[in-house]
């Protein structure tokens, strides 16, 4: 008898790359769209990455993780970002140190629209000189 074709496990790791790789480009398109990966990179640098994700969530599945299309979604991401990071020069905690100065900046209000407070009787009359002029003599 003729083994069924899903019956090689083989043939169902196949099966399910091929079923499940349109996940790989859809993950780079939203990350894409996010502003998470490089700009000036073609999506073909990524899709090994992606691969190497889909790979893996084929060969850990199990089905108390859930549906396998959300499995293998975060792994193709996870890969596929990760891959990215390595593309910087500048170090991932670096530039999230720098965007999240950026959003302080921006949520900080402007110098020049703070109230400004009146000033008090102290600060408008000049201060008295605790140390004597330098041609009168301490007193004793």
């Amino acid at each position: 008898m003729a083994k069924k074709p899903l019956d090689d496990p083989h043939n169902v790791f196949n099966y399910m790359l091929t079923t499940h790789a349109p996940l790989i480009q859809k993950s780079i398109n939203s990350l894409r769209a996010k502003g998470h990966l490089p700009t000036g990179m073609e999506d073909w640098e990524f899709h090994e990455a992606g691969m190497r994700g889909l790979m893996e969530a084929v060969a850990k599945y199990d089905p108390k993780f859930g549906p396998f299309s959300t499995y293998a979604n975060a792994s193709i991401r996870g890969r596929i970002q990760s891959h990215a990071d390595s593309l910087h020069e500048i170090p991932k905690h670096i530039r999230m140190q720098a965007k999240r100065f950026g959003q302080m900046q921006q949520q900080a209000p402007e110098v020049s629209k703070l109230p400004v407070p009146a000033a008090t009787p102290a600060e408008t009359t000049p201060a008295t000189p605790s140390v004597p002029p330098a041609n009168e003599k301490p007193k004793v």
